[in-house]
């Protein structure tokens, strides 16, 4: 008895030893605990206290909704405002480039083809476009920035930038397969889609504000696009983009934490911007809804 269970014993231990999780579920259980947490639930903490800002005290003061007051500070250029409070996170980019692990995004000049350094790419991407490329392409009859938004602004791309840069590059490294799971498909398709969308949309505007128009003091009803079901196209595309960056980047944290707080923030100011239409314009589509197609 006693040989044949020294027989029976290794056997176990060895089929124990090498079961192994399916590829598709073990991208999904990476393990996050290396990431500093305490920023990454600063900005879910700071998404409540946001959206009741913008939802029960003020509306952001920039763009339509713009109005002088000395609350707010001195005002700034928009091309200067834009380019200003977007440009940590590709400052962030550059730092977490610098200090990044090898394991995580590859050894020397080159990047390694995984979801880690695909999800920078495309992080990278929105903010060459919104703090380079965006505020080249503002329109003259862009209204002004105050001091204050501007601050608010650069405030969150500086917290926000380190989060999920650093997450990328140093603290979250993928399973390597990662990238090949539907998911993350799923997620970086929706994060293609929302990009085109903001970028369209952005257009649109630009070329109404080219134009002006008489009866919303410079503005006109925008049509086209997604403009056709919501009256804030451009912020429909950009929490499409975040959402699936979220998903994509699912289970870090630091994807999810910036979603979260893109609806928190841009969500008040897609109401208000389409309370605003409303008001300005007695033929503006009433079947419009705010920033989420036929819902909100």
């Amino acid at each position: 008895q006693g040989s044949w269970q020294s027989k029976e014993n290794p056997s176990k231990r060895q089929t124990t030893s090498t079961l192994h999780l399916p590829t598709d579920l073990e991208a999904m259980v990476t393990a996050d605990s290396d990431h500093p947490a305490p920023f990454v639930w600063l900005l879910f903490i700071l998404s409540p206290i946001t959206f009741l800002l913008l939802t029960v005290i003020t509306d952001a003061p920039f763009g339509k909704l713009y109005y002088p007051r000395s609350i707010w500070g001195p005002s700034l250029p928009p091309r200067v405002a834009w380019a200003l409070f977007e440009s940590p996170n590709l400052v962030w980019c550059i730092w977490s480039l610098i200090h990044r692990r090898p394991e995580v995004l590859g050894k020397g000049t080159s990047l390694a083809l995984n979801a880690n350094s695909i999800l920078l790419i495309a992080f990278v991407a929105h903010y060459v476009n919104r703090s380079v490329l965006y505020p080249m392409r503002m329109s003259r009859n862009s209204k002004k920035v105050p001091l204050a938004v501007a601050a608010s602004g650069f405030s969150f791309c500086a917290l926000n930038g380190y989060i999920q840069t650093s997450a990328l590059c140093i603290y979250h490294p993928f399973h390597p397969s990662h990238h090949t799971t539907p998911q993350f498909i799923a997620g970086m398709i929706l994060f293609l889609i929302g990009m085109a969308v903001n970028i369209h949309s952005d257009s649109i505007l630009r070329r109404l504000r080219d134009k002006g128009g008489a009866g919303g003091g410079g503005y006109q009803i925008p049509r086209g696009g997604l403009f056709e079901y919501v009256s804030c196209a451009n912020l429909s595309g950009e929490l499409l983009e975040w959402t699936g960056f979220a998903l994509a980047g699912w289970p870090s944290h630091a994807p999810l934490a910036f979603a979260v707080y893109s609806f928190a923030n841009l969500v008040p100011r897609a109401l208000s911007q389409h309370s605003w239409y409303l008001e300005k314009f007695e033929e503006y589509p009433k079947g419009r809804k705010a920033v989420v197609p036929f819902l909100l």
